[in-house]
């Protein structure tokens, strides 16, 4: 028999491979975990500053770094990435304020008139580490 490029053995042979390939070799797209895919979610809160030191709700005394924040939202101990259009920083959630509810934050500028001239904005807020919930 005269093995040529076409021959019906040949043909069928291919076509049962690629069936095979197709049957059980499938390539499907590797879908992450849901709860990786928003590992460290990114919101848009309104941002103002405060200068007043003292102790903290979570004990510790005021310094650069800290925010106060709605605990419903962003737990004592949270980690954030603070972005402005002029700044950027991480800072770590350490208090709470009467007036601080939902999307606000309010950080800690140890100088009155920096406090002053951060005044109010729009800032996206990026959760790096959530703190523990005492609800």
């Amino acid at each position: 028999m005269k093995s040529g490029r076409f021959s019906p053995f040949r043909w069928l042979v291919s076509l049962g491979l690629v069936a095979f390939y197709l049957q059980f070799l499938q390539v499907t797209p590797v879908k992450l975990n849901p709860a990786l895919e928003c590992a460290n979610p990114t919101f848009d809160f309104l941002a103002t500053a405060y200068c007043i030191d003292g102790i903290t709700k979570s004990g510790v005394k005021t310094e650069p770094g800290m925010v106060a924040a709605d605990p419903k939202v962003l737990p004592l101990g949270s980690l954030i990435a603070v972005e402005t259009d002029s700044h950027q920083g991480v800072y770590r959630v350490t208090d709470t304020g009467a007036l601080l509810r939902g999307k606000h934050i309010d950080v800690f500028i140890p100088a009155l008139e920096k406090a002053i001239e951060f005044g109010r904005k729009q800032v996206k807020v990026t959760v790096l580490q959530y703190g523990e919930s005492t609800r």
